[in-house]
């Protein structure tokens, strides 16, 4: 079983795709606590706007995405819960809430694409992205992590 995520951004707050799209699922938000720190991920989530708003206070120099399911199984109708929950595990995110590790039943993989907001792809991540992995695999034991 497959699922793509496509990953738009960065973006400003007020230009964040919500509602409205259904392929919109989730959010993510990259930034600095201080001058002193680099830029890191510190949120990932499926959310509303006043969360997303929420979790940003403490973030200096933010940057949104935004990701849509580029493909999903249609045997699978909860894949966008599975896959936050799966990234937010591997990817050590600063706010998302920790869930319980992920055993799926049969094989997973989980595959992300980084695109522009304009929907052109990245050749490479941008900085504060560049170290998580793109690629996710489960082979019914354990979990295969990679970059594409």
């Amino acid at each position: 079983m497959t699922i793509i995520i496509n990953w738009f951004g960065p973006c400003a707050e007020s230009e964040i795709k919500w509602a409205g799209r259904e392929k919109v699922r989730f959010h993510l938000i990259t930034g600095r606590r201080s001058d002193n720190e680099p830029t890191q991920l510190y949120y990932l989530g499926q959310c509303d706007a006043a969360t997303l708003a929420h979790r940003a206070t403490t973030v200096y120099d933010r940057q949104y995405w935004w990701g849509e399911l580029g493909y999903s199984p249609p045997s699978l109708p909860c894949a966008a819960d599975l896959a936050e929950s799966v990234l937010a595990q591997y990817w050590d995110v600063h706010f998302t809430e920790k869930k319980p590790a992920i055993r799926p039943g049969e094989p997973l993989s989980i595959s992300m694409h980084w695109c522009k907001p304009d929907r052109h792809y990245r050749q490479t991540k941008p900085a504060g992205l560049s170290s998580l992995p793109t690629f996710l695999f489960w082979d019914g034991w354990r979990w295969h992590i990679g970059k594409i």
